[in-house]
This record gives C-alpha cells, sequence and structure tokens, in this order.
C-alpha cells in the first residue's frame, strides 16, 4: 500500500466497518446529490486475491488544479465580502443542552410518560420482529433504547411509526432488511416489528445528582450551573479555531458554484479509494466486492466521496486565484522537504516519487489555501472578551486547526 493517502485515512475505514457492525446500510446523506454536475462513473473489475480473471485497479493520474481555467468550471463569490459569527460564550439555551448530556453520559434521568413523542427523544423500547409471522433469532429485546434522530441504529424505517405517540402505545412497523445485511439469513427479506414504547428518557440533574457527580464539591445545581457554564466557556475558546474552520468550510462551499467537473478529475479520486479499498480486501482476502459488503459501502457512497474531493480541489483553485495565491518552485521544494522530514523519509526527492509532483502541488495548493481562509475570512466573535479564562490561544498553522 502506498506510504500516505493524504486525502483518506485509516480512519474512515475503521469508521465504515463500525457502521457495518452495526448493521446499518449508507445513509441518504451517502447517496450522490442530484443537484451537482453528472460525472462519468469508471468502471474498475473488482476481483481480487488469486482469481485469475481479477484484473487490479490502478490510480489514474491527477490534474494540477493551479494550471486549470477555473472560471471554465466554478464560479466563486467575493470572499472579502464574507464572514462568519462563532462566539465562545454559552448561553442559557446552550447550558441547558450542556447539562442535559452531561446527565444521559452519566445516566441521570427519570421516566417521562405524559407528552408525545417527537425527534431527539431518547426511548425505551420492547420490540419482537417476525417474518411471514414467524420470530426470528436476534429480533426481540426488552428495554432497548432508541434515539429518534437520523441515525437511530436500527436499519432504516424502523423507527418510522415512533413519532408522535405516546409512551405506552404499540406499534407494527414493516421494514426491509438491506441487501447487504450482515446476517445473510435475513438480507433483502420484509419483516413486521411490534414495537412497545415503554417511556422517555428525561436526563436532567438534581442537586442530589450534583452532589454525587462532583463528591461533594457542588451541593446544589445553582452553584454547579455556574460552574459548568465556565468550562463550557473554556471549551468554547480550546476548540475555537476547530468551530472556525468548520463555519469557513461551510460558508466558503456556499460561495462556490460548479459549473462542471474537470475531466478526469472525480475519476482519479475513484481511482484513489478503488485501490485504497482494493488493498484492504486483499489483506483480508476477499474480492473488493465482498469488502464492500462487510464495510456497508456502497459504489455510489464511493462515488459520491470522490465528487467530494473533486469539488474541494476546485473549491481550493477558485480560493487560490481569486486571493492571487502562487505555489513557487521555492515554496513547493520547502514544504516537500518539511513532509518528507515529518513523514520519515529518507529525502523529498523519495517522497515525490510516491505520488509525483502534481500530486504534491495540488496538496501543498490546499495548505495554502486554507492558511488564506483562516486568516482572512472575516470572524464577528466575543473570543476577546473570554479569553483570559485559557493560557493561550490554539494555533493555527497553514489551515491545520491545532486546540483541544
Amino acid at each position: 500500500m502506498n506510504k500516505i493517502f493524504l486525502k483518506l485515512s485509516a480512519g474512515l475505514l475503521a469508521a465504515l466497518m463500525l457502521v457495518s457492525c452495526n448493521g446499518q446500510k449508507p445513509t441518504d446523506d451517502n447517496k450522490p446529490d442530484d443537484s451537482k454536475p453528472a460525472v462519468t462513473n469508471p468502471t474498475v473489475n473488482d476481483t481480487t486475491g488469486d482469481n485469475p480473471d481479477e484484473t487490479v485497479p490502478t490510480v489514474k493520474d491527477p490534474i494540477d488544479m493551479l494550471a486549470l481555467d477555473i472560471g471554465k468550471y466554478v464560479e466563486l463569490s467575493d470572499l472579502s465580502e464574507l464572514e462568519i459569527d462563532l462566539n465562545v460564550y454559552c448561553d442559557d439555551e446552550a447550558l441547558e443542552a450542556g447539562l442535559v448530556e452531561l446527565a444521559a453520559g452519566v445516566g441521570y434521568y427519570r421516566e417521562e410518560k405524559n407528552r408525545l413523542t417527537q425527534r431527539g427523544d431518547v426511548l425505551n423500547i420492547d420490540f419482537a420482529g417476525s417474518i411471514d409471522g414467524v420470530y426470528f433469532d436476534g429480533g426481540t429485546a426488552t428495554d432497548a433504547p432508541i434515539t429518534l434522530d437520523e441515525i437511530t441504529g436500527y436499519i432504516d424505517g424502523f423507527d418510522a411509526d415512533l413519532y408522535g405517540i405516546m409512551p405506552g402505545t404499540t406499534v407494527k412497523t414493516k421494514v426491509k432488511f438491506p441487501d447487504n445485511y450482515k446476517a445473510t439469513e435475513l438480507a433483502g427479506l420484509e419483516a413486521v416489528f411490534e414495537i412497545t414504547v415503554n417511556y422517555i428518557y428525561d436526563y436532567f440533574m438534581t442537586d442530589e445528582n450534583v452532589s454525587e457527580l462532583t463528591k461533594g464539591e457542588y451541593t446544589s445545581l445553582a452553584d454547579f450551573r455556574v460552574y459548568y457554564r465556565k468550562q463550557m466557556i473554556i471549551e468554547n475558546l480550546k476548540n475555537f479555531d476547530n468551530n472556525k474552520w468548520s463555519l469557513i468550510l461551510e460558508a466558503v462551499n456556499g460561495a462556490l458554484e460548479i459549473k462542471e467537473y474537470p475531466e478526469g478529475l472525480v475519476e482519479y479520486y475513484h481511482s484513489q479509494m478503488l485501490v485504497y479499498y482494493y488493498e484492504y480486501a486483499d489483506y483480508y482476502g476477499v474480492t473488493l466486492k465482498e469488502f464492500y459488503e462487510m464495510a456497508g459501502i456502497s459504489e455510489e457512497s464511493v462515488l459520491k466521496s470522490a465528487q467530494d474531493y473533486a469539488r474541494d480541489d476546485l473549491l481550493c483553485a477558485a480560493v487560490c486565484n481569486q486571493a492571487g495565491i502562487v505555489l513557487s518552485e521555492a515554496d513547493y521544494i520547502s514544504m516537500l522537504d518539511q513532509l518528507a522530514a515529518q513523514l520519515g523519509y529518507k529525502n523529498k526527492y523519495e517522497l515525490e516519487a510516491e505520488q509525483g509532483k502534481t500530486y504534491f502541488k495540488n496538496y501543498f495548493a490546499g495548505q495554502l489555501c486554507n492558511k488564506y481562509l483562516m486568516e482572512n475570512i472575516k470572524v464577528n466573535t466575543d473570543y476577546d472578551q473570554y479569553k483570559h479564562l485559557i493560557e493561550t490561544k490554539p494555533e493555527t498553522t497553514g489551515g491545520t486547526v491545532t486546540g483541544d
């Protein structure tokens, strides 16, 4: 496997494997966005290992993003007019949400049975699943939690009838197991789940809870609220650059309109991902198709990710063009030297040979782009009013945001 793939990490694979273990299929968020320009889906034989008919995918050549006539592909609004709002103060609403999250984390709750269920609730349920009237192994549970949110931890549609009902209500919900469901004997089958809502978890803090949690340091919720508000402000200060970067990306992406993708750009990232997943499949001794099923990955989600990476590159090129950012040869050599040392290569030539000059030119252009955005997008904030609560402000280097 290539020593580095700077846009795709093993952490992504771990996350995907965890999703697979939960028996979930890709959500609608992983499906291609119809509002985006259409791209060609490269075809690569997804065969692996000892099969003599297998074709090993190869990485296509990258595109020099800074050499593109970027105006042909995107429109980017004037970034000098862009600004974001980011305050660190914790208002009463945020404080209450933080206390609820704390109570949920340590298990302080009461059983709420006197209101309708709604999105965001955590319910205690009993359920029993059947196929053609016959209950199946693993389809029954009592006192099981479920969060009424976009991701429930259950198969799609399981929660469809759990909104707007009173605790004590029993519903019968029809679902279909995903074709790639981990329990293969259930894959693709329709089932009916009889679900009873026992109660809603009402997470809250009391004087007694506070005393127990703090081992007597605080004995009243009122005093603890003062302390916890300060801690939440400190946490916001420490995470300021992370939060700032997220808001900048959201705002700048909102200012970008893609007309079309350059030929070969999405295909390049798609080929990178195919090779990446192929090598993992080979490690586990399975085909690429089998690996996708293991990890709960769909070809559509892989292509969507390739489009997202391509969009990042177009955004970077557009920002560099508008800001007049140029990656000089001297800058390139200096940044390559630093990266080679950071990654443990003997020298920059060994590193460059691994992926090629165009690859690293794009990567370093991305760093310069990120640094420019962090330093130049206007931020309306109360940071200075509260910065005395921490010793130093987190540093930002080249768009790579640091902080606890």
